[in-house]
């Protein structure tokens, strides 16, 4: 059994996801509310402080999908889709760059 050794503070809502980055000491979630700015994926750092939160556009995050290239680590895609037609594009984390609409 783990230990509880941090806490992620400004979720105000359900939690949908969560992953670890492998490469670095940091955590991206997704939620439904985080401070009453709505549906957002966020980037933490594991010292507790948020790094960088963009808006989602699907009604409901539900998925996160992060690739990076082992040659290029500073080259970063990540993908959230929910419950809409939506699949939102993120470059670098900190940035949406567009979305897919199916």
């Amino acid at each position: 059994m783990g230990t509880f050794r941090r806490a992620l503070r400004g979720h105000t809502d359900y939690i949908h996801f969560l992953a670890l980055r492998e490469q670095s000491p940091e955590v991206l979630s997704g939620a439904d509310s985080i401070s009453g700015q709505g549906r957002c994926v966020s980037q933490w750092q594991l010292s507790e402080e948020l790094k960088a939160r963009v808006p989602g556009s699907s009604p409901g995050l539900l998925r996160l999908s992060l690739s990076q290239q082992a040659a290029a680590p500073e080259c970063k895609v990540l993908t959230a889709a929910g419950n809409s037609c939506r699949v939102d594009v993120f470059t670098n984390v900190g940035y949406q760059a567009f979305s897919l609409s199916f």
